[in-house]
């Protein structure tokens, strides 16, 4: 099985251009690479914020994909 991990680096939010090109081709490349599973790290680092940056990649990324499902979280 093909495993990506991808590595948070702050809570995903919309408006951060560099970021939603880095999941976005975190995306595109899922079925380019045959990937099957998601390993999503990154932990609460924003006190003002409820999630975890683990948590908020996923959410943007099902967004793009929801078909996409074998996701875990390493947000410890």
């Amino acid at each position: 099985m093909k495993t990506g991990i991808v590595l948070g680096y702050g809570v995903f939010e919309n408006n951060n251009q560099e970021y939603k090109d880095y999941l976005n081709w975190i995306a595109d490349h899922l079925e380019k690479e045959d990937v099957e599973k998601l390993v999503l790290c990154g932990g609460k680092t924003n006190s003002e914020i409820s999630i975890s940056e683990a948590e908020s990649i996923k959410n943007y990324l099902n967004e793009l994909n929801p078909e996409f499902q074998n996701i875990t979280l390493e947000d410890q």
